[in-house]
């Protein structure tokens, strides 16, 4: 099978490109640098070029994974790439309609789409109603949508907070002096790149279409995540209440308090003891690693 990851070089395509199954042709595209020390086949692609060729660009291939999103670093800056984006993946669809081996398409998107959902368990039925960055980002993805509606052959799967080096874990809970305790303490689904990997590879080998929940590493409450922190980096912990969020970037507060209570068909799993470790244990090996 030949497939092609577009975002090969970012923070889940990277995993996605390393952690392909043997019997997988890939190459993967980078927007400015390609994998460090890979063998892997690549191209350089911006994905908001206008001037793409998508018919050239996905010939050959059996399926394309898209976990590529370009970003702004505000809402106006994402609503003006979203759009791009959003023109960018109407051309691959009409490309990929067109083609003669209609390529199977597996995009990987955020659970944010479904909106703040507080104690309800958020099926795949579920209907989505994008917050925080998702406001902006779900523009850009609207085509992929539109396509799995008109029983396209795409797949989503609508991932939580994927926790992994590099990841917001990073900037939230490693980089302060002091780990954010939420007043409104909202439900955290919770799933490791590795395994989030793991499942997207399993779902573009089946190639059925759908949305799909990835399983989860834990889901709990975020002031037992950040606790299980503070066990861990013995680092205090700092409560963050509505005046302070009020500091926050709009949309970046919207996604911290959103309650997204990701259904992964296994009950309460994922909330168990045994869970519970496999979070430290993951946690514990990032801080090691780093």
């Amino acid at each position: 099978m030949r497939v092609l990851v577009i975002g090969g070089s970012g923070f889940i395509g990277r995993k996605l490109v390393i952690q392909a199954p043997s019997e997988i042709d890939i190459t993967y595209s980078y927007y400015s640098k390609p994998i460090p020390d890979s063998n892997v086949n690549s191209i350089k692609l911006n994905l908001i070029d206008k001037d793409l060729n998508w018919k050239e660009i996905i010939e050959g291939y059996d399926s394309i994974i898209i976990c590529a999103r370009p970003k702004g670093n505000n809402k106006s800056e994402r609503d003006e790439v979203a759009i791009k984006t959003a023109k960018s993946f109407t051309a691959m669809v009409d490309a990929i309609q067109k083609s003669e081996n209609n390529p199977f398409l597996l995009a990987i998107h955020g659970s944010l789409s479904y909106g703040d959902r507080n104690e309800d368990l958020v099926s795949t039925n579920s209907k989505i109603s994008p917050i925080g960055f998702a406001q902006s980002y779900s523009i850009g993805e609207k085509p992929i949508r539109d396509y799995l509606i008109n029983s396209g052959y795409v797949a989503i799967i609508r991932a939580p907070w994927v926790l992994g080096n590099g990841s917001w874990y990073q900037s939230m809970y490693m980089a302060p002096k002091k780990i954010p305790l939420l007043s409104k303490n909202p439900w955290m689904s919770i799933v490791y790149l590795d395994d989030l990997a793991q499942s997207a590879w399993e779902i573009l080998l089946k190639s059925k279409p759908g949305v799909y929940h990835s399983k989860l590493t834990y889901r709990c409450k975020q002031n037992e995540f950040a606790k299980i922190i503070t066990s861990i980096t013995k680092k205090p912990y700092i409560k963050l209440g509505n005046i302070r969020l009020m500091f926050f970037e709009k949309q970046m507060r919207k996604s911290i308090l959103s309650s997204i209570k990701l259904d992964d068909s296994r009950g309460s799993v994922s909330e168990e003891d045994l869970a519970r470790q496999a979070l430290i244990e993951k946690i514990t090996k990032i801080h090691s690693d780093l």
